[in-house]
């Protein structure tokens, strides 16, 4: 398991910093940015996100993940996965990859047992999983 402290977003005042920069730049000074904390899901929840997805950054689907799942939820990172990661491996037939996607859409925890022939099939790509206390 990964281990997240689900109180501290410091990694994340920087971004929002250049944001806002960013944003005054272009005469942009009247922002009212989403935040996931006003959207909570009370339902299983199982995130799933790339390391190298470049169109959610892996520090804005953690936020998300810790600001707006209130109930059962985990969150799966693939080290080497892009912006959809799990149908990444349905496409290539990863041996393990349809039991998860399964588990997800049921809304049904995933342990570490379900990850592992997943990651003993890849070569360099590793799943890994994280669930709060």
């Amino acid at each position: 398991l990964i281990t997240l402290d689900e109180n501290d977003t410091s990694m994340f005042i920087n971004y929002y910093n250049e944001a806002a920069v960013s944003c005054k730049a272009i005469n942009i000074d009247k922002v009212r940015p989403y935040s996931a904390a006003n959207y909570p899901l009370h339902v299983p929840v199982t995130y799933v996100q790339g390391l190298n997805d470049s169109a959610t950054e892996v520090h804005g689907a953690v936020l998300h993940y810790q600001q707006s799942a209130k109930g059962f939820r985990q969150l799966l990172i693939m080290n080497n996965g892009g912006h959809n990661p799990l149908a990444e491996n349905l496409m290539i037939s990863v041996p393990g990859s349809r039991e998860i996607f399964w588990k997800a859409i049921m809304g049904e925890s995933l342990t570490e047992e379900d990850i592992r022939l997943p990651n003993k099939s890849m070569e360099k790509t590793k799943w890994f999983l994280h669930k709060p206390n």
